[in-house]
């Protein structure tokens, strides 16, 4: 029965149930947030594969950019009753109007330079051995297959992904894509 499987487990019947009825229309309100991530990747990959092939429409309310980044052909971002961005999700994630937009993605720098405000993922600084750009490492945070170095610039915290980590305390030179 139902009413004795666990939260997940739960999520994946109901999400069957709606795809048994071979619907033109399917919502889904954050689909795969009771599902641990043993499963979830690869339920996702089925699921939204399984819905392509089968021409069903499907409108996803999510706040994980992994449903929305790989998987959406539109993707609209709403905030407060209001629509801040309607795009491919390539373009929302390349070019983000403002800063709550980009953090929907991945951390976001959002700094001052050359008196120019700019935002960046931590992926678009990079650490170069030369450069009028520099900065001082302040803490290191291991995220599996990268570091994310968050460092002092100009009185700014920034954030930096970086194969290694980084002594807290060097002086660094960066580089802006």
């Amino acid at each position: 029965k139902v009413k004795h499987l666990s939260g997940g487990q739960k999520q994946r019947v109901a999400i069957a149930r709606a795809l048994a009825k071979k619907p033109e229309l399917i919502l889904l309100d954050e689909p795969f947030s009771q599902i641990d991530n043993f499963k979830k990747n690869s339920l996702r990959r089925r699921i939204f594969t399984y819905l392509k092939e089968q021409k069903i429409s499907c409108i996803v309310a999510t706040h994980d950019k992994n449903d929305a980044l790989s998987f959406a052909d539109q993707l609209i971002v709403i905030r407060n009753h209001k629509i801040l961005a309607n795009d491919q999700p390539k373009t929302i994630y390349n070019t983000p109007s403002d800063k709550y937009i980009a953090a929907l993605f991945d951390d976001v720098n959002e700094f001052v330079l050359d008196g120019q405000s700019h935002l960046c993922y931590p992926h678009q600084i990079r650490i170069v051995k030369e450069s009028n750009q520099q900065a001082r490492v302040t803490h290191c945070y291991f995220k599996g297959n990268f570091w994310l170095i968050q460092v002092d610039f100009q009185q700014q915290q920034l954030y930096i992904r970086h194969h290694d980590a980084i002594d807290i305390g060097k002086r660094i030179n960066l580089s802006f894509e």
